[in-house]
């Protein structure tokens, strides 16, 4: 490595105390690099935000507006501080000579690297606004793919949550009122009814140090599986599921095979398209499975050889494949498997509510009608007795 030049502020030049004068240009410029890192951190775009600003701006560089004016007339009307500091990135950039691609490059987490590479290709073949509406198309079919699997996995957790707050409720301000009327009756109340009792009143007693305990499992929880150790391990509990397995893994091949066949359409080598498709994968799974067809087809092999002994993968995924490979339109086939997977998906999806939303309403009605039932037992026993 070559040394340094000298400082302009050196010590033979200015004398004694010229160091400090010296050093202060660089530790200025290291303060200016660590915030630039600081703000391009900072800059993130969430999938819908990302995906309502590439489309409007789709919209306006179709209409004849140059990318300059477009992105300031974005910026203009933008409300969303996430969104104003992305464009005010974009428009530094672009003002200062930059290509748009290098511009979104420059936002950091705000614009995917595979994204950065499609708007590059755009560039490089004169049609951006072209590539810009395939990626809002795909981004679009990701974000509702991405919703539709949270709803699906959100509505059984709330229902759970629901059924656990309203048994607390009663168990902790309904029962007690019963227990003074079934005082120095235990030894006729019936085995539910002495069952409910006995959780009423250990739920009076540490009611609130459940609770604590309660929050600080969910967070501790929360920030256990915010390491990449943690989220494996949840990755591979959900992929073994019964039901939830086979829908996850369509997901991830949705995902790949979406990006994949899109950059491979606009250009982009396969061996970067096929690094890129590991990354949205999500799984550690997919992605081992995408670094394999990597190697495979690096090594000089086919894409669909390095699928033939991948687990999880449909049958009629890898003929759809091999077949494309051999007639020449991979990319069209992957940007098909990817739009019949996300419909699969959608459709599982659609039979597992049906299947969720009985189970859970049967569920809560076990469970309530339990405690109903334990309270009014003894309460119509005493009432015929006072009868007879």
């Amino acid at each position: 490595m070559s040394p340094r030049p000298r400082e302009p502020h050196s010590i033979g030049a200015h004398g004694k105390g010229a160091p400090e004068r010296g050093l202060r240009p660089r530790s200025r410029r290291v303060e200016l690099a660590s915030a630039e890192e600081r703000s391009e951190a900072s800059l993130r775009l969430p999938l819908r935000e990302r995906l309502a600003l590439l489309g409007e701006l789709q919209v306006l560089l179709e209409s004849g507006i140059q990318i300059p004016a477009a992105l300031a007339g974005l910026r203009a009307e933008c409300a969303n501080p996430r969104a104003a500091a992305v464009l005010d990135r974009l428009i530094a950039r672009v003002s200062a000579g930059a290509p748009f691609s290098a511009a979104a490059a420059a936002c950091g987490a705000a614009f995917p690297l595979a994204t950065v590479h499609l708007l590059r290709a755009g560039e490089a073949s004169g049609r951006l606004d072209e590539m810009l509406a395939r990626l809002v198309a795909a981004t679009e079919a990701e974000a509702n793919l991405r919703s539709r699997l949270r709803s699906a996995l959100t509505y059984p957790a709330v229902m759970a949550g629901v059924c656990c707050v309203v048994v607390a409720f009663l168990l902790t301000f309904i029962v007690p009122r019963f227990e003074r009327l079934f005082a120095g009756k235990e030894a006729v109340l019936p085995a539910p009814t002495k069952i409910l009792l006995a959780l009423s009143s250990y739920f009076s007693r540490h009611g609130l140090v459940l609770l604590g305990l309660a929050v600080a499992l969910a967070v501790a929880l929360a920030l256990w599986l915010r390491t990449p150790a943690a989220r494996a391990l949840l990755d591979a509990f959900c992929l073994r599921l019964p039901i939830l397995g086979p829908i996850l893994t369509r997901a991830a091949l949705a995902r790949s095979a979406s990006t994949l066949g899109l950059m491979m359409q606009s250009g982009v080598p396969v061996l970067v398209a096929l690094e890129h498709a590991a990354e949205v994968a999500g799984s550690a799974k997919h992605r081992a499975l995408w670094g394999a067809v990597h190697r495979e087809v690096a090594s000089g092999g086919r894409l669909s050889a390095g699928l033939t002994t991948a687990s999880g993968v449909p049958a009629t995924v890898r003929q759809m494949i091999a077949a494309g490979e051999e007639a020449g339109f991979l990319d069209r086939v992957l940007v098909r498997i990817a739009t019949h997977l996300s419909n699969e998906v959608e459709r599982r999806l659609k039979d597992l509510a049906s299947l969720i939303e009985p189970a859970m309403v049967i569920f809560m009605g076990i469970v309530i009608g339990f405690v109903v039932l334990a309270i009014l037992l003894p309460v119509f026993a005493l009432s015929r007795g006072a009868a007879g």
